[in-house]
């Protein structure tokens, strides 16, 4: 008596095929939507001026952000690098903080960005690298 693989060849091969594009398609809308959120949120009693997120593939610019506002965006790196912001403080003094000190073209997640008194910069990620999302 023939298994049954042997006697289903055909059926086997198409079941295959058929779990295999679904994986694909799967893996390729987790690539598509990957993408991390940045939140501001301004806690120095003052407005900042010229916010800046740059990234790897883009610039994200928000002129104004007044105390106690918060600002959403979305970054999505082309490779592998870094993410960081600039700004102004009440006095005009340029800063510059990495908030995501690596995120690659699959990253996805959060960054909280906390702007405090004197130029302080807190930052919170929760980031995933994998294609997956693990």
């Amino acid at each position: 008596m023939r298994s049954f693989i042997a006697q289903h060849r055909t059926l086997v091969a198409a079941a295959s095929i058929v779990v295999a594009c679904c994986l694909g398609a799967i893996a390729l809308a987790v690539w598509h939507t990957a993408g991390v959120e940045v939140v501001l949120v301004n806690n120095t009693g003052h407005a900042l001026r010229d916010v800046r997120i740059y990234y790897i593939g883009g610039i994200v610019t928000v002129p104004k952000l007044q105390a106690g506002d918060s600002f959403r965006t979305a970054v999505c790196n082309e490779t592998e690098g870094g993410v960081y912001v600039e700004f102004a403080d009440d006095a005009g003094r340029p800063h510059q903080e990495t908030i995501g000190g690596y995120l690659g073209s699959y990253s996805r997640g959060r960054i909280d960005v906390d702007f405090r008194a004197n130029g302080r910069v807190t930052c919170k990620e929760q980031l995933s690298t994998s294609m997956l999302g693990f």
